[in-house]
């Protein structure tokens, strides 16, 4: 198949190509910089903030429809926008006439000095994609991932519960077409290597391809940019050459294997929250809260894993679980337990050449009790101080099977595998689980940083198994 040289996507109807340096820009600099379209906004350029938020339209994995979701233009590189379609606040109004979203915010006063404006606006036409009749609460959801420092948000939510759905035109209606649809498909279809005289990217179509690359380029793998974008941002990221796996199918797998879910490498967070819904309810409960609509959409599980963040608000739940991790490199494919993929700070037991694949997770089952913890300053959008995921199985009272993995107490993520031994085999009693909890300042390691002290984070883990011993005593107690 002949491997394309430029990339291609779609701006408010319009079709846009690009082969050199424009096409490694941030896109809310391509969008101001290169195409006069100045609504988007940059505020934080970390992806925070949301004022910069604009709408990414991609085919859904059978190609016969486009779904429309917002995400941080600011942090995302132009080549990942490759085989899509960008809607930006600019084009809403419609020969001068502002749409319905914008004259919703207009008649409740919804904007203060106005910086923050387009991205308030960019994300509830993303709610209006969704929800026909979005409540208050609808409306909290889609915005925590915007921010205004003017005043509160009384007149933004007021603003996105005035809408009349009926009145709401949806962005396929007005800017996309099937021979859009078309195009994109074929766009997808056909691997790209984009090439200036400092980047390079390459974003392959099947497993053997990439791996070959991998061998040959050693380039830094990229998936939502959720991480990088800040990086290179902030001059953090020296890395030149980058990959994507976006369109090798295997990297695409999101499936139920009976007693597990597998999840590819490109798989996003939103998708996954979806599809766990019935299967991993607190699972899916967490993704809700731990990142906004604007991360999730595209960053992954798989990167927020490859990062090795010892307060990665995912690994913990993983390591709960007994996840394995599927490797792919020259010497074929191989499956590590993730609680042997850490082997200490950012150093992960893979060889060279290899990539992660997909991860599986075996689906909680109906005698274990789960519950996963946050601890941040704020509940939404933060950084972990502490996180913990906690299982228990019990019968006739005795504690058969009890997992506690933490995050933000030491170089790595951590099972703590002397506290569950003291746990095994015992009562569940309040007596028993606050012996034990004693038992985890023992197993951990913690430093001082703004987020917390030593200190405060050894108390918290002792407390968080307290809580859920507490949490969940009722339910116990009637199994």
């Amino acid at each position: 198949m002949t491997t394309r040289s430029h990339i291609a996507f779609y701006i408010n109807g319009r079709r846009i190509t690009a082969s050199d340096r424009r096409a490694f820009m941030p896109l809310a600099d391509f969008l101001r910089e290169q195409k006069s379209l100045t609504g988007t906004k940059i505020v934080c350029a970390e992806g925070d903030c949301g004022a910069c938020t604009v709408i990414q339209g991609n085919l859904t994995p059978d190609g016969t429809d486009v779904e429309f979701k917002p995400f941080n233009s600011c942090i995302t590189p132009v080549y990942l926008l490759d085989g899509s379609h960008v809607v930006t606040v600019d084009a809403l109004d419609s020969c001068g006439e502002l749409d319905t979203v914008q004259s919703a915010f207009v008649g409740c006063h919804a904007s203060q000095c106005g910086f923050c404006t387009p991205g308030f606006i960019m994300s509830t036409t993303a709610m209006m994609e969704r929800k026909d009749q979005p409540t208050k609460k609808d409306v909290q959801n889609y915005l925590t991932g915007n921010l205004c420092r003017c005043t509160g948000y009384d007149a933004i939510i007021d603003a996105g519960q005035s809408i009349d759905p009926m009145e709401y035109i949806p962005l396929k209606t007005r800017f996309h077409t099937e021979a859009i649809s078309a195009d994109l498909r074929e766009i997808r279809q056909r691997p790209l290597t984009l090439k200036d005289d400092k980047y390079q990217y390459f974003s392959p179509t099947s497993l053997l391809d990439a791996l070959r690359l991998v061998q040959a380029e050693k380039p830094q793998i990229i998936a939502g940019s959720t991480d990088l974008g800040v990086q290179i941002n902030k001059g953090r990221n020296t890395n030149t050459v980058f990959l994507s796996l976006s369109l090798v199918p295997e990297a695409q797998v999101l499936e139920d294997e009976g007693d597990s879910i597998r999840i590819g490498a490109s798989v996003t967070w939103e998708s996954i929250r979806r599809f766990l819904k019935e299967s991993s309810p607190e699972f899916a409960d967490f993704i809700h809260l731990f990142a906004s609509p604007q991360i999730k959409n595209v960053g992954t599980l798989v990167g927020n894993v490859a990062n090795a963040s010892p307060i990665a608000d995912a690994i913990g739940y993983l390591m709960m679980m007994e996840a394995t991790i599927r490797l792919a490199g020259p010497n074929g494919q191989r499956d590590v337990p993730i609680v042997d993929f850490y082997l200490g700070y950012k150093k992960l037991n893979m060889e060279s050449g290899e990539i992660i694949l997909s991860i599986s997770i075996p689906k909680p089952t109906a005698n274990q009790t789960i519950k996963v913890y946050k601890i941040s300053a704020r509940r939404d959008l933060d950084i972990s101080c502490v996180n913990a995921a906690i299982l228990l199985e019990e019968k006739e009272g005795v504690v058969q099977d009890i997992r506690l993995a933490y995050g933000g107490i030491g170089p790595v993520v951590k099972r703590l595998r002397e506290t569950e031994a003291a746990l095994r085999g015992q009562p569940v009693s309040k007596d028993n689980f606050f012996a034990a909890s004693k038992l985890i300042s023992t197993e951990i390691t913690p430093i001082s940083d703004v987020r917390g002290s030593a200190r405060f984070r050894h108390q918290v883990s002792r407390n968080l198994l307290k809580r859920f011993f507490v949490e969940t005593q009722n339910t116990l107690e009637q199994s």
